[in-house]
């Protein structure tokens, strides 16, 4: 048993000793993958961060403009079920999403 042990040991610092040669003659190589797929990476994550960002600065601005609507309508004394129907429309919201909102900014 003790035999086996030591040649699969001799064995495997030989595959690993070749590994590392390998690795060596291929640094500058292995290097310029990395710093390639570090690259694509930084670029996608900024894309995606960009979409992302840009998504919710939308959404905000959705949000932003009902509540406006809303004030303004409450302002200018106009009711509640019309202020309600002028938010459905304007933005094609369902009724459930306009009560929320209603109730929100109202």
């Amino acid at each position: 048993m003790d035999m086996i042990v030591r040649a699969n040991k001799e064995a495997f610092e030989e595959v690993n000793e070749m590994c590392d040669a390998l690795k060596e003659l291929m640094k500058d190589e292995i290097e310029a993958e990395r710093q390639r797929g570090m690259q694509e990476g930084m670029q996608q994550g900024h894309r995606q961060g960009m979409q992302e960002g840009r998504q919710e600065g939308i959404q905000e601005g959705i949000q932003r403009g009902i509540q406006i609507l809303i004030e303004c309508c409450r302002e200018f004394l106009v009711p509640w079920d019309q202020t309600a129907d002028k938010v459905a429309l304007k933005y094609a919201l369902s009724a459930d999403t306009v009560e929320e909102y209603m109730k929100k900014f109202w």
